[in-house]
């Protein structure tokens, strides 16, 4: 008994010096940066539903690009929405101009204005200048290709680096040599803590945290070094999603 004891007392000063290390937040602190313009501002809300030609009601991920855009992805399909009409982009079958699955997880924009729609089964990068859609998928051994086809979430860094976390690893986009470097989970305190990626998000010190649904690991990325806590006899539970706000504070 003593002995657990021991272990807990351990595993909560270290995970207390690992987040006031990185300046973590969880979610029953909250506070708003500037909570005079919160509450004085006025939120409208407009519904868009099938009914105004979105594919579905099922809303999967939303995001504003450069130009802005929305782009709302759905259990049934990708639409664009420019404040006034929808563009569905549908799964359309033999066709090789179409996204490759209806089911959209994720979805992000590159340096070149290129739209980068994450599914579950591979990823698809829109290119506006050549209205062309670009179909990568998985498989073993294929630098051109990702570690894993169900894609889980798409991140920009500020070097403009794309990383897509998938169920089975992490990959880095090396867009010199047209490649995807890829990371996995080997058990070590050196590595990702799971090969299931479920949230991606950069601090302010050149940190990238990447959260699984075993615990948290963080890379610097200036150097692609990794730290995580996790050993045999303690680890963080499941995370969901990693969040930064205008101070800096990261939200778990």
């Amino acid at each position: 008994m003593k002995r657990n004891i021991k272990k807990i007392i351990l595993f909560i000063m270290v995970l207390f010096n690992l987040l006031i290390k990185y300046n973590v937040v969880y979610a029953d602190k909250i506070e708003f940066c500037n909570e005079s313009t919160v509450q004085e501002n006025k939120i409208n809300f407009k519904n868009l539903t099938v009914n105004d030609r979105l594919s579905s009601n099922l809303i999967t991920d939303i995001y504003q690009d450069s130009i802005g855009y929305i782009w709302i992805g759905t259990e049934d399909g990708l639409n664009q929405y420019n404040g006034n009409m929808l563009v569905k982009y549908s799964y359309e079958n033999n066709t090789e101009n179409s996204i490759a699955s209806p089911h959209i997880t994720s979805i992000n924009e590159d340096r070149h204005k290129n739209i980068w729609v994450g599914r579950d089964y591979g990823l698809n990068i829109i290119n506006r200048d050549r209205d062309k859609i670009i179909r990568i998928g998985a498989e073993e051994g294929k630098d051109s290709e990702l570690s894993n086809g169900d894609i889980t979430t798409i991140y920009r860094d500020s070097n403009d680096t794309m990383w897509i976390g998938t169920k089975y690893g992490l990959n880095k986009y090396d867009e010199v040599n047209n490649r995807f470097i890829k990371y996995y989970s080997d058990g070590s305190n050196s590595s990702i803590t799971n090969n299931y990626i479920t949230d991606l998000q950069e601090d302010d010190f050149g940190y990238l945290w990447i959260s699984t649904i075993d615990g948290i690991a963080v890379m610097n990325l200036n150097t692609n070094s990794i730290y995580n806590s996790k050993n045999e006899n303690d680890k963080l539970e499941y995370v969901y999603e990693i969040d930064k706000n205008c101070k800096g504070e990261i939200w778990i």
